[in-house]
């Protein structure tokens, strides 16, 4: 049986059409019961690059967000703009009824995120975050596997997002991400949220957060942009520890420019009776059964 059978079509528009924002559209091809409506951004030829990509000479074509918004025969939006704008954004499709579901980070700044989760309980529009590293499979179970204790009361966590010298972005994304006011931050906020959220989803932690402490570092990127022309006014590395009232902490790294070789992701989650570790799209779970280390990979359910 087709659990999809009389399910509403759902007519879907992008808000922002640089690299994310068209592999969203490719993505969106592949669902079900989901027609890709409208197409926005404030440059023509990147709608039009993403009307090849649907195929269709029929979509609709946007020249600003605002106008996407208003259109009354689309259901849901996905925003993938700069992170200024995602609070102004959001609150207006959920204000034109629209669902919606935004790139990370939620918002640059606490203040922006609550007014956007008030206006969602306000119109009961639903808003999703692009989390994305929540969803590999592997993953998944792997928070089942904790969830049933298989490694114990969760006691610690370590997470990290490392690139050694980034290219700076161009066109592809924009350079809105080096601007502190436009992004909210460097790394941590653009890297480093994806393995702080996963981490946590994966542990199944729910408890409030007691302190946060941590440090970042400049020098590197500021001086490699300042040689092409380009502002550059976030950190080049950051560490966060966080402590929570059950006890469970966990630290959590990222960087845009480090001095070491190569990229690397990475997370551990650590129990009583074990730990699961997280790299690139596998996992494994060590145990001590007979007193002696055993790992097993972890299996998609």
């Amino acid at each position: 049986m087709n659990k999809m059978k009389g399910k509403k079509n759902i007519r879907l528009g992008f808000v922002g059409l640089r690299n994310n924002g068209c592999h969203h559209v490719r993505l969106a091809l592949e669902l079900p019961n989901v027609t890709i409506k409208a197409l926005a951004d404030t440059d023509a030829e990147r709608v039009e690059k993403a009307a090849e990509i649907v195929k269709d000479g029929g979509v609709d074509r946007y020249d600003s967000a605002q106008a996407l918004l208003a259109a009354q025969d689309v259901d849901a939006v996905i925003l993938s703009l700069p992170n200024h704008l995602h609070a102004q954004m959001a609150i207006e499709a959920m204000h034109q009824g629209k669902d919606v579901m935004v790139e990370k980070p939620l918002a640059r700044f606490p203040d922006e995120a609550r007014k956007m989760i008030k206006v969602r309980d306000e119109t009961g529009r639903k808003l999703m975050v692009g989390m994305n590293q929540r969803f590999v499979p592997t993953r998944v179970t792997a928070r089942k596997l904790i969830a049933d204790g298989k490694i114990g009361r969760v006691q610690q966590g370590w997470t990290h997002w490392l690139r050694d010298r980034t290219r700076l972005w161009g066109p592809g994304r924009g350079n809105w991400c080096l601007d502190w006011e436009k992004s909210g931050g460097g790394p941590m906020i653009d890297l480093g949220i994806h393995k702080l959220d996963m981490l946590l989803y994966v542990a199944g932690v729910k408890s409030p957060v007691k302190d946060i402490s941590g440090f970042k570092t400049f020098g590197i990127g500021s001086k490699e942009a300042a040689e092409q022309g380009c502002a550059y006014e976030v950190e080049d590395y950051a560490f966060g520890l966080v402590r929570f009232e059950n006890d469970f902490s966990m630290r959590v790294e990222a960087s845009y420019f480090l001095n070491i070789p190569g990229e690397s992701q990475d997370a551990t989650i650590i129990g009583t009776e074990g730990a699961i570790r997280i790299t690139g799209r596998e996992a494994t779970m060590t145990t001590w059964p007979e007193g002696e280390p055993e790992t097993t990979e972890v299996q998609p359910d």
